[in-house]
């Protein structure tokens, strides 16, 4: 039985790792929520940090983190290119013996007095200006928007790290340092731990659109964000495309580029590797437009951008743009690009295509090829009839012939003799709405787009789309969508023959019902059709195949009976992004796994690496559980969504991995903001559900004197490094009582058994998680935090 085992690669975009980048003039540096001048720090919210008496020169770079490049406006010469990137700045010897050195932690900004052998903490002074004041907060610090968590010291000896105690002491507006004793023969470091009392107030949304992933592993993100402080140049909130490209153990972002007034709606890679994008011009101001060099028809809708890499990172091949709203992107292995979408009247079509004029309908779907270079049009043609139609996913085969699909609400769409479903299913609008929906359709046109091979109609008498297309050796097709059709057309011996549930289209016009696969022959062909989905609300949005043709399959379901196999990460939320393979007879479910997290998270994209592990990307929403130590970003930025990237390996055993935390008494997940956030507060009495937590037989914590044992069977909770004490250590399950010395706003917690661990993993604490028993308890399962 495969089971699955998750490595995620979490990308949180209005939270990506925090880089410090150089202002133009250079006398600053940048960095998410503060910049960096010469004799002071001011943060967003108009906090001001000074260092009375000390010498804050200008700061210095420290370890480089890549680069990123901004093209704004259509001027060339204005756009910033290649700019370095830093993993952290100091100021140097602000006080005799004292560095400043300013840092991420795992998304936040974080800054560290680093002090010489001999060096006096007490001359260290620092004074926060702020509207609001600043103020102590049971040891912690205040200062308008900053909120500094209890300050750290320690020194590494020859015997490993050892801590000193260390408190805040405010004078008015100056901040100082209390110690304990310590060994002044050995350096010694303070760490504040800044962070912020909120992270929506500086971040918007996110939405990874595209993933890909080259032949030695690294993997290439693109997507749209409006967040001001993305990366670290403000930009205005308007939206903007990039491109990130995050190593191959998931740790950093090596290089990155921003297209300003657009967003990047596909991407595929080239055959050196380099990420060729698709998408549509939003802000014809800020857009840099199409290159001399790049074919140009129509200055608005949307545009194809390549770029090449070197040592520097990105570098601008082209700009291409033309009057349509692209959707999808592929090439074939001559490096020609393929381009669908959605398209009206001003959409340039060439002589001799299929459909050279639009059906008079709001909008057909359209097939664009252009020549490698970005120079000029193979072939362009509308294909779609009288309604509404769109292209949602395109594939191409090795002899040029590209593959559409989407969804039609024409009656008329071009369908060939003898297809697989002639006759239109029905047009659904719905009552709430006004959303047209009809049915899906497949089309694969010829390599000249000069006819269809075939084309047809997929779908029954309720709305259906397709989002996702792709081709094995044979060029079989591979498609998958969501229908709320109950007649949805399914083959015998399929894996799910009959409609599983969903909303009732006499209540909603909605298409996520059921998530469906189809695979169709090179001609059109029909081999098998399957439904795939619980009771609720399911939906399928990306698929690829491996090379024992199985189709992999993405998506989201709201169904507490989505079918997932043993071993898998089926959480303790109803639903979620779910990943499933399916056998290539269609047959089989060989394996099916959500994804951790604890909020809304929904796949847009999905890639496979030459070692046949798959890539998924997507928009998030989740603040714990979704992460993994060591990976290039593991808070949540804030605002509506993030952006995320996911590496999935379906063959490997499963491993030791914590699913969620919840109160024992109400099993729910403490506080919900909207989503659950997975509160903790001191004294709690917690379930902590997964897989590999305890021993298979179970043990029952006994107490000695009143007090329960901080060790069971190997196991241990730790808090902020403090064991819990343990009522209950299971495989699947651990009943704790958190320790009473957590403190708001977050605590830091950490499994470990038998010399393996998980986490540390960031819960907020609230003074109190109150819970009202039930019988019924959540279905279990395994998350990494």
């Amino acid at each position: 039985m495969l089971r699955p085992l998750l490595l995620l690669l979490p990308l949180a975009l209005s939270a990506f790792p925090l880089r410090f980048e150089a202002s133009p003039s250079g006398d600053s540096f940048t960095v998410r929520h503060a910049v960096l001048r010469r004799h002071a720090v001011e943060f967003a919210g108009g906090t001001r940090m000074t260092l009375p008496g000390g010498s804050m020169h200008m700061p210095v770079a420290g370890a480089a983190a890549g680069s990123v490049s901004y093209l704004e406006r259509r001027d060339p010469s204005k756009w910033r290119l290649h700019v370095p990137q830093y993993a952290c700045v100091m100021y140097r010897e602000v006080y005799p013996g004292i560095d400043l050195v300013f840092h991420d932690a795992s998304g936040r900004l974080e800054y560290d007095f680093r002090l010489q052998p001999g060096a006096d903490p007490s001359a260290i002074r620092v004074r926060f200006d702020s509207l609001d004041g600043v103020r102590l907060e049971g040891g912690e610090l205040v200062a308008g928007s900053l909120r500094q968590h209890r300050p750290v010291a320690f020194q590494d000896t020859p015997d490993g790290r050892r801590v000193v105690a260390v408190r805040y002491r405010l004078r008015g507006t100056e901040v100082t340092f209390s110690l304990d004793a310590y060994d002044r023969s050995l350096p010694l470091v303070i760490d504040p731990v800044l962070s912020y009392a909120t992270y929506a107030d500086a971040s918007g949304a996110e939405v990874g659109s595209s993933v890909a992933v080259d032949s030695t592993g690294n993997a290439f993100l693109a997507g749209t964000t409006d967040s001001a402080n993305f990366p670290p140049k403000p930009a205005g909130t308007a939206a903007r495309g990039f491109v990130g490209k995050l190593d191959a153990a998931g740790a950093n972002f090596t290089s990155m580029v921003v297209i300003a007034g657009a967003s990047i709606d596909g991407m595929a890679l080239d055959s050196a590797g380099n990420p060729v994008v698709t998408g549509s011009v939003s802000d014809l101001a800020q857009f840099p437009g199409a290159t001399p060099a790049g074919y140009q028809a129509g200055t608005s809708g949307g545009f194809i951008a390549r770029f090449t890499q070197d040592a520097t990172g990105f570098k601008l091949a082209f700009i291409a743009t033309f009057a349509a709203s692209p959707g999808a992107i592929a090439l074939d292995p001559k490096d020609f690009i393929y381009v669908t979408g959605a398209a009206g009247p001003s959409f340039r079509t060439t002589a001799g295509v299929v459909q050279g004029a639009p059906s008079g309908g709001i909008g057909d779907a359209f097939a664009l090829k252009l020549s490698a270079d970005g120079a000029r049009a193979v072939y362009a043609t509308f294909v779609g009839g009288s309604r509404e139609d769109a292209a949602r996913a395109i594939a191409v085969d090795s002899g040029g012939e590209a593959y559409i699909t989407g969804d039609t609400a024409s009656a008329n769409f071009p369908v060939t003799p003898g297809s697989l479903q002639p006759a239109f299913g029905g047009r659904v609008i719905d009552p709430f709405t006004g959303a047209v929906f009809g049915d899906a359709f497949v089309a694969k046109l010829d390599a000249g787009a000069a006819s269809l091979v075939f084309s047809t109609y997929l779908g029954g008498k309720a709305p259906d789309v397709a989002y996702g297309i792709a081709l094995d050796k044979d060029n079989n097709a591979y498609v998958t969508g969501s229908t709320q059709s109950a007649d949805f057309a399914t083959t015998q011996g399929a894996l799910q023959t009959k409609y599983a549930g969903g909303t009732p289209v006499t209540e909603a016009a909605d298409p996520a019902g059921d998530s469906f696969l189809v695979k169709l022959t090179a001609n059109g062909v029909r081999l098998w059709s399957t439904f795939l989905g619980g009771s609720a609300r399911d939906i399928a949005e990306a698929v690829t195949v491996d090379s024992s043709g199985d189709a992999i399959v993405t998506g989201a379901t709201d169904s507490p009976d989505f079918p997932f196999t043993v071993g898998a990460l089926a959480g303790c939320r109803t639903g979620g992004p779910w990943l499933a393979s399916v056998d290539s007879a269609g047959a089989k479910l060989l394996a099916s796994t959500s994804l951790p997290g604890s909020g809304l998270e929904e796949p847009h994209a999905l890639a496979r690496d030459p070692q046949g592990e798959f890539y998924i990307a997507g928009d998030a929403t989740s603040r714990a559980f979704l992460s993994t130590p060591g990976a290039a970003q593991t808070a949540y930025g804030g605002g509506d969504t993030d952006a995320f990237v996911a590496k999935v390996d379906l063959g490997a055993p499963s491993r030791m991995a914590v699913s969620c935390v919840l109160n024992a008494a109400s099993f729910q997940p403490g506080n919900f903001n909207p989503f659950p956030l997975f509160t903790v507060a001191p004294g709690e009495i917690i379930s902590l559900f997964g897989a590999g937590l305890g021993p298979e037989q179970g043990a029952v914590g006994q107490p000695a004197g009143g007090v329960f044992p901080k060790t069971l069977a190997g196991t241990q909770v730790l808090f902020d490094g403090v064991a819990a004490p343990l009522l209950y250590a299971g495989s699947n399950q651990i009943n704790a009582i958190v320790p009473y010395g957590v403190k708001s706003p977050a605590t830091q917690m950490t499994l470990q058994r038998g010399g393996i661990s998980d986490g540390p993993c960031p819960l907020p604490v609230a003074a109190a998680v109150p819970g009202f028993s039930r019988r019924t308890p959540p279905a279990s399962g395994k998350r990494r935090c």
